[in-house]
């Protein structure tokens, strides 16, 4: 029997036996050219801009690509009850205080009698409270960050704010000075026809400190809801900046004008006219900061008088509140001196009414 041959070199083997070449391998598959297209899908949405790609105004900081028809709605029933919550949660606290006081407010606990600390403060911290009922609902629905809602920089311009209480303070004493010796008809509730003596309570230290600390924060909780909020996401809907302005500025006027409680046509007016100065001058000034400072200056000044008078319990807008034609005319004429006021130092100072880029 023969042997076989002895078996050479396995020519697949790695690496090769010397002496020989190694096998090719194959040749990859074709690719095809130009290559298929990919399916397009959208960037999610937490990776958009949260603000408008062109600079906006004031009243236009919630168009941005994040914007959504249904956002404004939800906002606002979440805005409405947070700050329902937190007007429960302070009346809870009212109704304690005054039970465990032992004075007429044990009795009932409800009543309004804004000459009375407690009263008067828990009131004042009811409106304060719309501000982070507010800054809350929109941010957690509209994802910007809640400083836009007081300004187009997203904080508030402290400087520019100094600058309106300083100008503001004395135009605003000076025009309730002189409506104070005005002849406002009857009904009014200044004029020389009013009664004007000094007779202060004797807790009158007590209040005025109560008014000094929660004046200001009642007066920015108005205009960060009845302002702010409803200028802001009406302009989600509207794309016309000036529609826009438009319909916010007559939405602000008629609300703030019916919270107030009264329904006497020319006081309904008066709030209105109110309503409308302070939309103009936050348009115009790209942030809340001189309406608030102007509408916390008249409160100030209007509450310390009523303080000093000791008619603080029928200072207050109620339902049975009047007011005449001619006083809503020299209210009217105030307004729109302040107004132009504010407009000539935001153009002077250079104050920002657009926002930034995109972001």
């Amino acid at each position: 029997m023969s042997t076989p041959p002895p078996l050479g070199p396995d020519p697949h083997s790695w690496p090769p036996p010397s002496g020989m070449p190694p096998t090719p391998l194959p040749a990859p598959p074709p690719q095809a050219w130009p290559p298929p297209p990919q399916a397009w899908a959208p960037p999610p949405p937490h990776t958009l801009p949260a603000l408008p790609g062109e600079p906006a105004a004031y009243h236009q900081v919630l168009r941005g690509p994040r914007s959504r028809w249904w956002k404004p709605i939800v906002s606002g029933a979440l805005t409405i009850g947070l700050w329902i919550g937190a007007i429960a949660a302070i009346s809870v606290a009212v109704v304690v205080a005054g039970m465990a006081s032992g004075t007429s407010r044990a009795a009932d606990p409800f009543a309004l009698d804004m000459g009375d600390p407690i009263t008067f403060a828990a009131t004042n911290l009811m409106l304060a409270s719309a501000i982070p009922a507010a800054l809350l609902g929109s941010w957690a629905v509209h994802r910007v960050r809640p400083g836009y809602l007081v300004s187009v920089l997203g904080r508030i311009r402290w400087r520019w704010l100094g600058r309106c209480v300083v100008v503001l303070t004395p135009l605003w004493l000076a025009y309730l000075g002189l409506t104070t010796f005005l002849p406002l008809g009857p009904g009014a509730t200044t004029g020389p026809e009013a009664e004007l003596t000094l007779s202060p309570p004797s807790h009158w230290p007590v209040l005025l400190i109560l008014m000094l600390l929660t004046t200001p924060l009642q007066s920015a909780g108005e205009e960060v809801l009845f302002r702010g909020w409803i200028m802001q996401n009406i302009g989600v809907w509207i794309r016309h900046p000036g529609i826009s302005l438009a319909v916010s500025a007559v939405v602000s006027a008629v609300l703030f004008g019916l919270a107030h409680g009264s329904l006497d046509p020319w006081l309904l007016l008066d709030l209105m006219v109110f309503a409308v100065a302070m939309t103009l001058m936050t348009w115009r000034t790209g942030g809340l900061e001189a309406a608030i400072v102007l509408h916390s200056v008249n409160n100030l000044l209007g509450i310390g008088l009523a303080i000093a008078l000791g008619q603080l319990s029928s200072a207050f807008i109620d339902t049975g509140s009047t007011s005449t034609p001619i006083q809503a005319a020299v209210s009217a004429v105030g307004l729109a001196i302040a107004t132009a006021v504010v407009w000539r130092m935001a153009d002077r100072h250079g104050i920002a009414r657009l926002t930034g880029p995109a972001r």
